[in-house]
């Protein structure tokens, strides 16, 4: 029995998730697909639209055999912990391969630039580059450093969300010497967060179709859009995250004026 691990929100989820999946079984001719996702809560701190077993339903429902949370410090982490924390996750449920999307496409350029950023050299030259320009921040810093070495095709890799993450998860595999093979598949459709008319729409922009009360359900796959069809009916649809502000502010009224988060290791 073969199985292929992907990692993701699915906030919504939608066509281009669905070709993943179905890519990423063919590719590595795996038996079986689970999915590492996040909770209610999601990447980059935002709440997601649909609860998370509403998003695990749907992604059931279109080809994923088992949905597994990753947990909260890590969704909410930088994109080296996320990736990090989801990777040995998926290793320790026993995928032989990771599948993962980027706009690159190409496993070797990827595997090039995630080696380089495991080296410790590059830290030194970032910081060089910092030092002279106090104004540089860390990811444009990095961006230097990786054009002064790779020049710009390949430097410019590291600009696109989707192959920053990929990285990320090739760095973990490498690091943790996991057990697991990874597989890129290249990003179809309009391009991370962004609208377009070609292709499947990204998650972005069917999010902001429903935050509009506009139909996003026929640009999903029919078994997931009967999923959120259903939640929006029952009233658990988040269409308008504003009704979350008193809740929050009033949480942080309540905290104590120092309050230290610790990041998981």
């Amino acid at each position: 029995m073969i199985t292929v691990g992907i990692v993701a929100d699915y906030n919504p989820f939608h066509n281009g998730h669905a070709y993943h999946i179905d890519k990423a079984r063919k590719m590595s001719e795996a038996d079986h697909v689970i999915v590492v996702m996040s909770g209610d809560f999601v990447q980059r701190g935002d709440i997601a639209v649909y609860s998370k077993f509403a998003r695990a339903e749907a992604a059931c429902r279109c080809g994923v055999d088992l949905v597994v949370e990753l947990p909260l410090p890590w969704v909410l982490s930088s994109a080296e912990g996320f990736a990090s924390g989801a990777a040995r996750l998926l290793a320790a449920l026993g995928a032989e391969y990771i599948s993962f999307g980027s706009e690159c496409g190409n496993l070797n350029i990827l595997g090039e630039l995630a080696e380089y950023l495991l080296d410790g050299s590059i830290y030194k030259e970032i910081d060089a580059l910092q030092k002279a320009d106090a104004s540089l921040s860390f990811a444009r810093a990095r961006q230097i450093a990786l054009f002064q070495r790779y020049g710009q095709e390949k430097a410019s890799v590291v600009e696109s969300p989707n192959n920053i993450l990929a990285i990320e998860y090739i760095k973990a595999i490498l690091k943790y010497d996991l057990k697991a093979e990874p597989y890129t598949v290249k990003r179809v459709g309009n391009g991370h967060d962004m609208c377009g008319s070609s292709g499947p729409k990204s998650a972005g922009e069917l999010r902001e179709l429903i935050y509009n009360g506009r139909d996003a359900m026929s640009h999903l796959p029919s078994a997931a859009a009967a999923v959120f069809i259903k939640e929006r009916d029952a009233g658990r649809e988040l269409a308008d995250r504003t009704l979350f502000e008193n809740a929050i502010l009033s949480r942080l009224l309540m905290l104590p004026e120092k309050c230290y988060i610790m990041a998981p290791d």
